[in-house]
């Protein structure tokens, strides 16, 4: 577990760091990590992120040259964020 935990801070950081320039976004980077009550740790990126007032609002930028709308893993990892910030 330890080493899992490890593992994702260190991607975290790497994503955090990592620029698409496809994306086209205009805000800034964000990382997020939610502690559960079971001492558990979750390692999130966001692509965007603004504030206005009292609002945070976190952008998930997508980008694909062949597809309409996202991928299932593109919506699935989308989903898990939201999930995890409706806690």
């Amino acid at each position: 577990m330890t080493l899992s935990r490890e593992l994702a801070k260190k991607a975290q950081n790497r994503e955090s760091k990592t620029i698409q320039p496809k994306e086209r976004l205009t805000g800034t980077k964000a990382t997020l990590t939610i502690k559960n009550y079971l001492g558990g740790y979750y390692f999130f990126t966001c692509d965007e992120v603004t504030i206005e007032k009292d609002i945070i609002y976190l952008v998930e930028g997508k980008h694909s040259q062949q597809r309409l709308i996202p991928s299932l893993e593109d919506l699935k990892d989308g989903l898990i964020k939201w999930f995890y910030l409706q806690i």
